[in-house]
């Protein structure tokens, strides 16, 4: 099994990736540092030289705690932009994987005072410009590959090295 993890360096793609190394799988981890998603050139030189993956892991994301200070392009370009120019390549190059899982969140749903649960049959109504491109991305994967894709909508994820905002929110 050959699998791509986009968004590998991040809090989520860290761990995932370390743990999936010490399985029998061929695997790629990459952050925007090793391959910007925003250059097209860049992003089809990554494509073209590494083999066709099973599965490809969407980890890439600018989160609210990123995002102060800046307006719904800069989200748009992170949150959509990246897997628009991906998918756009990967369909060129005939390298669609037969999975994708992408990673989402639960702001899709917006801010619900005394939500306690989640879950799918609830209506999105996203709010801030994360939630906003967040959703955009799923709609847009949906429609391209949606026998592919499975989107996984997180609450905030925390870690020993990430916990911004954690005492407010337990």
């Amino acid at each position: 099994m050959k699998i791509l993890i986009l968004g590998s360096s991040g809090n989520i793609g860290s761990h995932l990736y370390k743990n999936l190394l010490n399985q029998n799988i061929f695997i790629i981890g990459a952050s925007t540092k090793e391959c910007d998603l925003l250059n097209i050139a860049q992003l089809r030189k990554f494509i073209k030289s590494h083999p066709k993956f099973d599965i490809l892991i969407f980890l890439v994301g600018l989160a609210h705690s990123k995002g102060k200070n800046k307006d719904i392009n800069d989200f748009d370009k992170i949150n959509y932009k990246t897997l628009d120019n991906l998918i756009s390549i990967i369909k060129s190059e005939k390298k669609v994987p037969k999975k994708i899982i992408f990673a989402s969140t639960i702001s899709v749903y917006g801010e619900r005072y005394k939500q306690i649960k989640y879950d799918e049959d609830l209506d999105c109504k996203p709010f801030s410009p994360y939630a906003l491109t967040k959703l955009k991305a799923e709609n847009f994967l949906l429609k391209e590959f949606q026998e592919k894709s499975w989107i996984l909508r997180f609450a905030p994820v925390y870690s020993d090295n990430f916990l911004l905002n954690i005492i407010r929110r337990t």
